[in-house]
């Protein structure tokens, strides 16, 4: 498969992009982007205070894929009934999998006790599972671990309300 790297973007402006690849700067590699788009506005708020609210659109950057699960749980699922549910759509690709209910069913089949195949190998118990999560190094799995493990049978719902927020473009 090719790969294409993210060079220029009108998806947001230079403000945006200075913070982009300041998180590019900690990754291996030499990767760069330029924002060609709108200015926008690059806000760093503590880890404990609510989410921000602003016009126009909002990128999101975040270090892992659970980060990511949890800004949408965050944004989306949280403020239902309190307010205007946001809409968010994916900026690249890759991250489709993370919101996808059939990624978690097997994970979530081992936990209600049923036996279970994840990447090729058999488990019959949670345990078995986390033991297998932790020798693997995989930041992926873990991920769905940790999520389903937080989250259990609550996962269904609030990966329904998440999809439900999405927008296939962006500027929607």
């Amino acid at each position: 498969a090719n790969e294409f790297r993210l060079s220029e973007t009108w998806r947001f402006g230079p403000e945006i992009a200075a913070a982009v690849n300041a998180v590019l700067g900690l990754t291996p590699g030499d990767q760069r982007v330029v924002g060609k788009g709108a200015p926008g506005h690059v806000v760093c708020p503590s880890p404990d205070a609510p989410p921000l609210r602003l016009d126009g659109p909002l990128v999101i950057v975040t270090r892992s894929n659970k980060g990511m699960f949890e800004e949408l749980k965050e944004r989306v699922a949280d403020v239902r009934g309190a307010g205007t549910v946001p809409t968010w759509s994916f900026v690249g690709g890759g991250m489709q999998d993370f919101v996808n209910p059939k990624t978690f069913e097997p994970f979530l089949k081992l936990l209600r006790g049923e036996k279970v195949r994840i990447r090729g190998e058999e488990f019959e118990t949670w345990e078995e599972l986390k033991e297998y999560v932790e020798d693997e190094g995989d930041s992926k799995l873990a991920a769905t671990f940790e999520i389903v493990e937080h989250y259990g049978e609550d996962l269904p719902e609030l990966l329904e309300q998440i999809r439900a927020a999405r927008v296939e473009d962006w500027r929607e």
